[in-house]
């Protein structure tokens, strides 16, 4: 070494320990060149030692990866130095040093590094420290680049650490500005603490809360802690946007909130609500106490305060609200108090809608014990007059078979019609015409009213005639099925009482005996037949009465008995209730049944069930030809099972599959289009009975044809509704 070489190494020398620095040189392969008295210290390698090859100062990195980095960066930037904390082990010690470190080619071809270090006592712990850290933590040189980082750094960062260590922090930020704000920070205060947004390894955004500080007070490299704010941030942004007021409490002074609860609270910003006591906003002032009261109670029974109503004046407009207020405690980890915290709701609209409702409630209430009043004196007239009707049909069955004994209810017009046909014939070539001369009859101008009594009496025997003549081409074994035969035959009879029959000779030889007494019987058969009609009329608009007053008291439970009963029967009875009901509107029934279908059931609840169906095939049925009502009842494993299936008005499909068709009320959109009277009751009351007997209840409606179109909804279409019935109920309800 020359004498200007040594003078510039005593240099050194003398500059190291004029700071008390421990100076040292070493190969690249990391072997002792040199090494002063304080570094040696340092190294624990001996003053007497001469021979420092044997000594390495990478058998003291911790980190192998941490020295392959550091060497790296020195070479790639061989003319700056290289300046951060390096992290060693002697003797099972752990060491903090400060390095500022340079590779040199002044005394070497192939080169060396040499540096300056001192020890950092304060920090001998802080390996042992970060490394469990619940923050990421880190060490960065004066250029930014990444000496350090413990577990928790990498996970935040989603890094290996050796791709770390080979990294940049300055690259990591995902806003420039924020780069410059926070080394500008460092730079005038010596640390900075700032929210920062930096990009992880996904190149995800991540947004972290980050405090950092210069080592020494030379700036040459710093240490900082980090902490994931994502999800807080997330949820502080939602929370902001949030319709609910979300605040944070502590000693009563609002130290944090959402701009709902600034706005609820009548403040145009979040700062200005800030340190404000709520308590203040409140209208009573005795709502102050009653309320920290409420918070104590609460707090007692290790619950949190719900629903809390309170009335408060905003702010800005002295308007007054009601808001519902949510708390509970918030505590540290040594479990002291620290906060409330809770959400607020302005509820004034919900509280002017319950008054609303309440009054609503008041009248509804009163609207009902109208209609059960107004139904009760309904139901009274229609019972009577069912009982009338009942009655009527009864008393003309025996007057019919008493006064009438040839024409008895199953009196066969089809055998006597072929004679009767010969007779009327002969009674029409009879009556003379209106401007011609009868041997019998002469007109004159006094007798005009008879001439027109002949030509109404000539014009309904035609139609007589004719009917008679069609029913027997057709073979109809039923004639009164036409209404037309029972109007010519009560007008025959007004008009022979007008030509006052028994005083006119003519008349009476035109007339053949039994013809009076055949007209007569016409009308009794359709008066008896019209009151067996208006008995099940009436019984059913009495069912239909009673299902409607059963919905309108629906908050009261109802009781069911259930017994053995043979719902084969309750069938049958009500198909003989419908029976001239149906045969009125020309509809016939097909029914067939198998099996024991004795089962479980509420017989009255059940026999309302089955009217109703009967009610609505007869009510929605198709007007017209081939109308019918099929019944089916069979006995199935553990039950009963039966339908009643219709030929008539369609169900749409989204009104079955949506359910929307068994709601209390609801009738199918297609009925209102033909104009069909109901209430909407039948099926809703059907599913409740069924179910409640642990039965199910299915509704199918389907076009009698197949056009391939079922959305048409062109009627005919064929409507079942099935139920299923367990032989012994397995009781819901009641």
């Amino acid at each position: 070494m020359g004498a200007i070489e040594a003078k510039k190494k005593d240099d050194i020398l003398e500059f190291g320990k004029s700071f008390g620095l421990g100076f040292y040189r070493v190969t690249l392969e990391g072997r002792f060149i040199e090494c002063c008295p304080i570094a040696r210290k340092i190294f624990d390698i001996s003053p007497a030692e001469t021979d420092l090859s044997k000594y390495s100062i990478t058998d003291y990195y911790i980190s192998p990866e941490e020295r392959d980095a550091r060497v790296f960066d020195l070479l790639e930037n061989s003319d700056k130095p290289y300046c951060g904390t390096l992290s060693i082990r002697v003797k099972n010690e752990d060491k903090i040093l400060f390095d500022i470190c340079r590779y040199d080619t002044t005394y070497s071809s192939e080169g060396n590094f040499f540096g300056y270090i001192w020890e950092i006592e304060n920090m001998s712990i802080l390996p042992q420290m970060v490394s469990s850290f619940p923050m990421g933590f880190y060490e960065v040189d004066q250029s930014g680049k990444i000496l350090r980082v413990n577990k928790k750094m990498l996970e935040i960062l989603k890094y290996s650490n050796e791709e770390l260590l080979k990294r940049n922090i300055n690259a990591l930020y995902e806003d420039e500005n924020d780069l410059v704000k926070f080394t500008e920070e460092i730079k005038t205060k010596g640390f900075a603490q700032q929210k920062l947004r930096l990009k992880d390894a996904n190149t995800e955004i991540i947004e972290v809360e980050c405090f950092s500080k210069n080592i020494n007070e030379y700036g040459l490299a710093r240490w900082g802690l980090l902490i994931d704010i994502t999800e807080r941030e997330r949820l502080t942004r939602l929370l902001s946007k949030l319709p609910t007021g979300v605040y944070y409490i502590e000693n009563m002074r609002i130290k944090w909130c959402n701009v709902h609860f600034a706005q609820i609270f009548g403040y145009g910003t979040v700062k200005e609500c800030i340190g404000k006591d709520p308590i203040d906003s409140f209208v009573d002032k005795d709502d102050g106490p009653k309320y920290l009261n409420a918070l104590e109670e609460a707090d007692i029974s290790n619950r949190p305060l719900q629903n809390y109503e309170i009335r408060i004046k905003q702010a800005n407009s002295g308007r007054q609200i009601t808001i519902a207020v949510d708390s509970h405690l918030v505590k540290d980890i040594n479990g002291k108090t620290i906060g409330r915290e809770g959400t607020i709701r302005d509820v004034s609209e919900k509280k002017e809608l319950e008054y609303k409702l309440a009054g609503a409630e008041d009248r509804m209430k009163k609207m009902t014990e109208d209609i059960n009043k107004l139904i009760h004196t309904f139901l009274h007239p229609v019972i009577k007059f069912a009982g009338n009707a009942s009655l009527l049909h009864q008393v003309g069955n025996i007057l019919q078979k008493s006064m009438l004994p040839g024409l008895s209810q199953d009196f066969n017009f089809r055998e006597s019609g072929q004679k009767l046909l010969m007779e009327l014939s002969e009674i029409k070539d009879n009556i003379p015409d209106e401007d011609k001369e009868s041997p019998h009859m002469c007109f004159s101008n006094e007798d005009e009213f008879a001439r027109f009594v002949v030509t109404d009496l000539k014009k309904a025997f035609s139609q007589i005639i004719n009917i008679l003549d069609y029913s027997l081409k057709e073979k109809k074994s039923d004639i009164l099925l036409d209404r037309d035969v029972r109007d010519t035959a009560l007008r025959v009879l007004e008009e022979l009482s007008k030509a006052e029959f028994s005083k006119r000779t003519f008349l009476r030889d035109l007339i053949k005996p039994g013809f009076i007494e055949f007209l007569e019987g016409i009308l009794f058969t359709y008066l008896i037949r019209d009151a067996r009609i208006l008995v099940g009329e009436t019984e059913l608009m009495k069912r239909e009465v009673e299902a409607l007053r059963n919905y309108i008291g629906l908050k009261q439970e109802r009781k069911y008995m259930f017994v053995k009963q043979d719902i084969g029967k309750i069938l049958e009875s009500n198909m003989e209730l419908f029976k001239a009901v149906l045969a009125e509107e020309k509809i016939t029934i097909d029914y067939e049944k198998t099996g024991d279908l004795t089962a479980e059931i509420s017989p009255n609840d059940i026999e309302r069930v089955i009217c109703n169906l009967f009610h609505n095939a007869k009510k929605y049925s198709h007007r017209g030809t081939g109308r019918y009502v099929k019944v089916r009842a069979k006995e199935i494993p553990r039950g009963v099972e039966f339908f009643i299936q219709s030929y008539g008005i369609p169900i749409k499909k989204e009104e079955i599959e949506s359910g929307k068709i068994w709601e209390f009320g609801y009738r199918g959109e297609l009925v209102y289009a033909i104009d069909r009277d109901g209430t909407g009751v039948g099926l809703t009351d059907a599913k409740e009975i069924i179910e409640a007997h642990g039965g199910e209840i299915f509704l199918s409606s389907i076009p009698a044809v197949d056009e391939g179109n079922q959305q048409q909804y062109k009627t005919p279409y064929v409507t079942r509704v099935t139920i299923k019935l367990p032989k012994i109920a397995r009781k819901t309800r009641g």
